[in-house]
């Protein structure tokens, strides 16, 4: 081999190399990313568990939002420190789509902050507490992912903890007076309803 072949293979031997190690580093990156990244739905679900049921994931089946004040801080909590751990994540190594997932992510975040922090809806808008009884049963009901009886446990599960949830609504507005718009006046006597129709509907065919 002469000198000049022998320098051509040095130097491919050397950009392979280094391509090699731009690969690991990406690949690392990508790996710690997405580990954050489950990280940051976890918490998501805990706090949101019909959310879970909704995109598939069953282990929060039998679970129920929770509005106690304890219950939101530790959920703004975990938001800071979440969004801590986002923003220092480095972006050099990480795909163009990664990136644009991280910014996502932080937005997300910040804007759940906001909502908890400053809006707080769960202050003023009785409706969040409806929903949010409703919601975890219909999602339940509607939704052919399990046979029916391993589901109606679940509805069980969940209705049982909504009288907590009622409670923490009681509670919450002996402190903070909830407005309801008069256009919600219209939608609350059908509550009962659902159940009725429901149940029925889904359970008994």
């Amino acid at each position: 081999m002469t000198m000049g072949k022998l320098g051509v293979v040095v130097v491919l031997f050397f950009v392979q190399l280094g391509s090699v190690f731009c690969w690991a580093q990406t690949s690392s990156a990508s790996s710690d990313f997405d580990k954050l990244v489950d990280e940051t739905f976890d918490s998501f679900y805990k706090f949101h568990p019909t959310s879970g049921t909704s995109d598939g994931f069953h282990q929060y089946d039998t679970k129920l939002e929770d509005f106690s004040r304890a219950s939101i801080d530790s959920e703004v909590s975990d938001l800071k420190q979440l969004l801590v751990k986002l923003r220092a994540f480095p972006k050099a190594g990480l795909p163009e789509d990664s990136v644009g997932d991280l910014e996502f992510l932080i937005s997300r975040i910040q804007g759940r902050l906001l909502e908890l922090e400053t809006i707080q809806p769960w202050r003023k808008d009785p409706d969040s507490y409806t929903t949010a009884a409703t919601s975890a049963i219909f999602y339940l009901m509607s939704r052919t992912f399990a046979p029916q009886p391993g589901r109606l446990r679940s509805v069980i599960a969940r209705e049982r903890a909504i009288p907590k949830l009622l409670d923490e609504a009681r509670e919450i507005s002996t402190t903070f007076p909830m407005s309801i718009p008069r256009s919600r006046w219209m939608i609350y006597p059908e509550q009962p309803g659902f159940s009725r129709t429901m149940f029925p509907r889904h359970f008994l065919r």
